[in-house]
């Protein structure tokens, strides 16, 4: 307000005393939004935090105001009406990219969630297991199917093979109960890590909220999918089931059986876990904490074994080890897999 008034008398001093060209102030209109309105304006910005905005001083010095005078900043009036010249080379560039994908989608649409993707109508099954609903309503992030050695094709959401995966026993198509081939299982871990890198909720949950409860069972479920991947069959409750007591008696085992009863060297350690290290600390200085802290420890060990190690025969090793520290806790897991404890 008070440049703005500087200026206004600093315009009123000029049209006194200066060149008789100039008009009077009796020549001016009485009302003062009249003279404001016939000024020019600032052209700066009005302040840093407003560079979109011209400021709105009076010029009166030279295009600038009191103000803005010794430091300015013009003002640039960003234009929305440009057109933007398109070339002709630049419509034939777009064309071959659509073209490519065009021709391209389609393959890797088959090489990522098997050949029914391209064409549900080949499916030996109409309808989905989990929902008996038609094939069609599978949402298309979580459709995937398979062939078998009949040469026959099932549809799945994959969902629903991640639900039987998870049993602890050996997976098998549900439709024929044989094992699913090889490159079946390929396509099914590959699908299901694409699908958890990118945060996708890979359970049947019909809230889009998760529950606390529900992401840490989301964790468990993703450790022991891992685990599934590497050869072994196992059952997230034979982690859930444990109690807080089971999970002391699995550290200090686990503890053990890394340490000491393995013999490992360093470097078939580092192999399997790298550079991490695997316990924060020794039984002997156990913290007394609650269940849902040790689980979290446990789970974060048992991972560490299964992610880090250099290939697939390093991560199969840990995987094991993990197994043989469970089997001392679950009896499940030690009656499905009596040879871990020898």
């Amino acid at each position: 307000m008070r440049f703005n008034t500087c200026a206004i008398f600093t315009y009123m001093y000029n049209m006194l005393f200066s060149n008789p060209g100039i008009p009077q102030i009796e020549e001016m209109s009485n009302s003062s939004t009249d003279i404001k309105d016939s000024f020019r304006r600032c052209n700066n910005i009005k302040s840093r935090n407003n560079p979109g905005t011209r400021c709105n001083h009076p010029a009166v010095n030279g295009e600038y105001c009191l103000r803005h005078s010794k430091n300015p900043k013009p003002f640039r009036l960003h234009r929305t009406d440009e057109v933007t010249t398109v070339k002709r080379s630049d419509i034939s560039a777009a064309k071959h990219i659509q073209k490519f994908w065009r021709f391209w989608y389609p393959f890797k649409k088959y090489r990522t969630q098997g050949p029914a993707k391209n064409s549900p109508g080949v499916a030996t099954n109409q309808t989905e297991l989990y929902s008996m609903e038609n094939i069609e309503s599978i949402p298309p992030i979580y459709f995937i199917s398979i062939w078998d050695e009949r040469k026959n094709i099932w549809v799945f959401d994959i969902r629903s093979i991640v639900h039987t995966m998870t049993t602890g026993m050996q997976s098998t198509n549900p439709y024929t109960r044989d094992l699913y081939t090889e490159r079946a299982q390929d396509i099914i871990y590959a699908r299901i890590n694409w699908l958890r890198y990118r945060r996708f909720q890979i359970t049947h949950i019909n809230t889009e909220t998760l529950t606390e409860d529900q992401c840490w069972k989301q964790k468990v479920l993703d450790a022991f999918l891992k685990i599934e991947a590497l050869g072994y069959y196992v059952s997230c409750d034979w982690f859930h089931c444990l109690t807080l007591e089971e999970h002391v008696i699995f550290y200090r085992k686990i503890y053990n059986l890394w340490e000491w009863r393995l013999g490992l060297t360093r470097s078939q350690k580092e192999n399997i876990i790298g550079t991490q290290t695997l316990f924060k600390f020794s039984p002997s200085e156990s913290p007394s904490k609650r269940k849902a802290w040790w689980s979290k420890t446990n789970l974060d060990i048992i991972d560490t074994l299964i992610s880090n190690g250099v290939d697939k025969d390093s991560k199969k090793m840990g995987a094991m080890y993990a197994l043989m520290g469970l089997a001392t806790v679950s009896e499940e897991l030690a009656e499905s897999m009596p040879w871990l404890l020898d």
